[in-house]
C-alpha cells in the first residue's frame, strides 16, 4: 500500500480549491463543475435505487448539479464534511427534501445519455443495495475507471500499449498456474520480466487511484479514509 502525501500536497486539489473559498465566486465553479460531472453516475445510481425511473433520475441529477454549481448560496462546508463524497451525499439529501426549481441557463449538461447510464445501472443491479451503497459503489468505480484510463494513456505514450493490453487484467486478478510463462513465451521474454511488469503496473495503478481520490479530500487522513472506503465498497459488492 502506498504511503500518504504531506498536507501541502492537498492545497490545490479540486475539492480544496472549492472548499477554501469564502463565496461562490466564478473561480470556484470550474473545479466544482468538474467534480460534479465526474460524479454524475453515482448520483444517478442513488436516485434509481430510490425508485425513480430513468428519465426522472436523469432530470433530478441535472437539477441537483445545477443547484450545486449555479444556485448554491453558501460555500461548500469543507471543514464540516471534509471529503467531497460526504458533502455530495449530504447535499443530495437536502436537495430531495426541498421543492425543485427550474433549470438555470447554465445548468450542467449530462455527460452521458440515459441509455449509457442505464447500461451501467443494469450491470450494477446485481450488486444492488441501499441508495447510499449505490452512490459509494458508483463513486469507487468512477475513481478506478479514471485511474485505468490514465494508466492506459501512459502506456500508449510510452509505446507499450500492446504489453499493457496483455497484462491489464492482472491489475485486479491473480494469474492462473503457468499463465505468466505463456505470456512470456508469446512476448519472447522471460517470466520474471512479466512478473516485474505486472508489479510495476499495479504500483502505478494504486498511485493513480490515490491521485484521483486526493482530488476529493483535504488531508492525508481523509485520503486514507477514502482509500479504505473505496476498497470496502468494491469488496462488499464483489469487485468487478
Amino acid at each position: 500500500m502506498a504511503g500518504l502525501p504531506s498536507n501541502s500536497a492537498f492545497a490545490n486539489t479540486r475539492w480544496s480549491l472549492v472548499a477554501a473559498l469564502d463565496n461562490r465566486a466564478d473561480a470556484s465553479l470550474t473545479p466544482l463543475l468538474e467534480l460534479c460531472l465526474r460524479n454524475w453516475y453515482p448520483v444517478y445510481a442513488y436516485l434509481r435505487h430510490c425508485g425513480h425511473n430513468p428519465e426522472t433520475a436523469q432530470a433530478l441529477t441535472q437539477q441537483f448539479f445545477d443547484h450545486l454549481v449555479n444556485r448554491g448560496t453558501r460555500q461548500p462546508d469543507g471543514a464540516r464534511f471534509g471529503r467531497f463524497r460526504e458533502f455530495l451525499l449530504a447535499e443530495l439529501h437536502g436537495f430531495l427534501s426541498r421543492e425543485r426549481e427550474p433549470l438555470s441557463e447554465n445548468a450542467p449538461a449530462p455527460p452521458l445519455d440515459i441509455e449509457s447510464l442505464e447500461a451501467r445501472q443494469r450491470h450494477d443491479s446485481a450488486h444492488a443495495g441501499s441508495p447510499e451503497q449505490a452512490l459509494r459503489r458508483g463513486f469507487a468505480l468512477g475513481i478506478i475507471a479514471e485511474a485505468l484510463r490514465r494508466l492506459r494513456g501512459e502506456a500508449k505514450d510510452a509505446r507499450r500499449l500492446p504489453m499493457f493490453e496483455r497484462l491489464e487484467r492482472f491489475l485486479t486478478t491473480e494469474p492462473r498456474h503457468g499463465e505468466f510463462e505463456s505470456i512470456a513465451d508469446a512476448m519472447n521474454a522471460r517470466p520474471l520480466f512479466v512478473v516485474m511488469a505486472v508489479k510495476r503496473l499495479r504500483m502505478r495503478f494504486t498511485e493513480l487511484i490515490d491521485e484521483e481520490l486526493g482530488d476529493t479530500v483535504l488531508s492525508p487522513e481523509q485520503l486514507l479514509a477514502e482509500r479504505t472506503a473505496l476498497y470496502e465498497a468494491m469488496a462488499r459488492n464483489g469487485g468487478e
